[in-house]
């Protein structure tokens, strides 16, 4: 599979803009109304201004960027979503933003470990933190949410090779 890539094995350009986009989207959802830890949305306030950081330095550091970003807004989306409660916080869609940009931009090694990573932070607070704030239910929410985005990423990484091959 071919993966949209400049020479040098560069990200394509708009990873600012989207990263940029991506990020604030997030933290916009902030002003609506709902119960937060002031902690965990300062911190992942910090990490989101952290991954926009990382992207304005795709040209110098492309494997940093196209590792760091995508996890750093894993996290960032897994502390927002915690500090508003969990799967009912309406956070988990965000999850499917990276996982998309690294089935449009990177290799299918790549696009696993944006899906192993967003696993990672969709599974560590039901461990870590578990029932009452995530509920059994959560368990369930976490394996489909997933699912979901793994299909789509592998599906969007299938499309693109098949239509290069024409």
């Amino acid at each position: 599979m071919r993966a949209l890539r400049l020479e040098g094995g560069e990200l394509p350009s708009p990873s600012v803009p989207v990263t940029g986009l991506a990020v604030a989207i997030a933290l916009t959802l902030l002003v609506l109304p709902g119960e937060r830890d002031g902690l965990e949305n300062l911190l992942a306030a910090v990490i989101g201004v952290g991954s926009i950081g990382l992207a304005l330095l795709w040209r110098r550091f492309p494997r940093a960027t196209e590792l760091g970003v995508p996890a750093l807004f894993f996290a960032m989306v897994g502390l927002l979503r915690a500090s508003e409660g969990g799967t009912k916080s309406g956070y988990g869609g965000l999850f499917l933003l990276p996982v998309l940009w690294l089935a449009l931009t990177g290799s299918r090694r790549l696009l696993l470990f944006g899906i192993a990573t967003m696993a990672a932070a969709e599974l560590i607070p039901l461990v870590a933190v578990g029932a009452p704030d995530y509920p059994t239910s959560s368990w369930r929410s976490a394996v489909v949410l997933t699912a979901v985005c793994a299909i789509a990423g592998l599906t969007v990484q299938r499309l693109l090779a098949e239509n290069a091959a024409e």
